[in-house]
């Protein structure tokens, strides 16, 4: 770049992240299939750690590369397939307080979908810095009603909103009154009459998140208080997820246990928790097997397009000859 000819732009935002497996084997210019290093002289591997593409092994050798020196070649990436998915140690902790709050069965969080839809409708509002309107949606609450019926007659006395409830007794009527007075009946343990649905509520709370930010703009600034909110709100979804039993699935959740920074470890449910898992049919997933055979499907995939590239070269060689051998038949023709 040309520092005397500043380019016309500014930059809006930074942010660190680990690669994806697509960006490492774009970034990587050999892949490490060779575990012997050296031969018997001494010299690097095809294939092996000190392969030359990834840059010279001594002051004598050029790169396989970029044919640079030993001084002057920065060094290129190289990658090396693994058979299984391998935790970064650096996500290990986090890794594994989110397992524990995770269901083996039906792989979601254990609490159910409208508490999910919560948490994500306040980190949506906290990454556009929204604070207050994240704690507004404590105070979004399902529409139900409760009714005080006469157990004797069951006609509805009244109907309580259970949002608001009752301050005093002024708020009921003589009625209610008389019947809470002779049968002392509990008002919040009445019966449910005009609930709001799952459905209905979860849209009454996107669109809440709707209306707050078309009014607004993502910011790209970093402020220390949605930082702190956003760590809250993590650490309360964290204790929110750790529950005995699915609240999607009713799956019963085993125990896990951490061994350093290499092994997580599922402990043996109890009589109790299997004769629960064994009535609703419900079974672990082999997950090994799972991943291997994720990883035979894109093997073959690869090979697939591998193999109709070459048949795509061959065909165009192919064509190039026929094309070749037409030209000097015409030339022979019209000698």
């Amino acid at each position: 770049m040309n520092i005397a000819q500043p380019v016309n732009s500014k930059v809006t935002g930074v942010s660190f992240t680990f690669y994806d497996p697509s960006e490492v084997r774009r970034m990587s210019v050999k892949q490490v299939v060779n575990p012997v290093l050296l031969d018997s002289l001494g010299n690097p591997t095809k294939g092996g750690l000190y392969d030359p593409a990834m840059g010279p092994f001594t002051k004598n050798h050029l790169c396989g590369t970029c044919s640079l020196s030993y001084f002057n070649c920065p060094g290129h990436f190289g990658h090396i397939e693994l058979p299984t998915p391998v935790v970064n140690p650096m996500m290990f902790d986090a890794l594994y307080r989110f397992l524990q709050g995770c269901c083996p069965y039906c792989h979601k969080f254990t609490f159910n979908r409208v508490t999910a839809a919560r948490f994500i409708a306040k980190f949506r509002l906290l990454e556009y810095g929204l604070v207050k309107e994240a704690n507004d949606l404590d105070d979004l609450l399902p529409k139900t009603q409760s009714t005080i019926t006469d157990p004797e007659t069951g006609e509805v006395i009244m109907a309580i909103d259970d949002n608001h409830g009752i301050d005093s007794d002024e708020d009921m009527g003589d009625e209610a009154k008389e019947v809470v007075e002779r049968v002392g009946q509990d008002i919040d343990g009445g019966k449910k009459a005009g609930t709001e649905s799952s459905d209905q509520y979860i849209d009454r709370i996107n669109r809440f998140v709707e209306k707050k930010l078309s009014t607004v703009e993502r910011s790209t600034y970093k402020v220390t208080m949605v930082n702190d909110a956003r760590r809250q709100l993590i650490k309360s979804l964290i204790s929110r997820s750790r529950n005995q039993s699915c609240q999607n699935c009713r799956g019963p959740v085993p125990k896990l246990r951490r061994d350093g920074y290499l092994k997580i470890f599922r402990e043996p449910l109890t009589r109790k928790q299997q004769a629960v898992q064994q009535s609703k049919g419900l079974s672990y997933a082999d997950v090994l097997h799972l991943d291997m055979a994720q990883f035979v499907k894109q093997s073959k995939e690869k090979q697939q397009q591998q193999q109709k590239q070459k048949q795509k070269q061959q065909d165009e060689l192919s064509s190039d000859d026929s094309d070749s051998e037409s030209s000097e038949d015409e030339d022979m023709e019209e000698s």
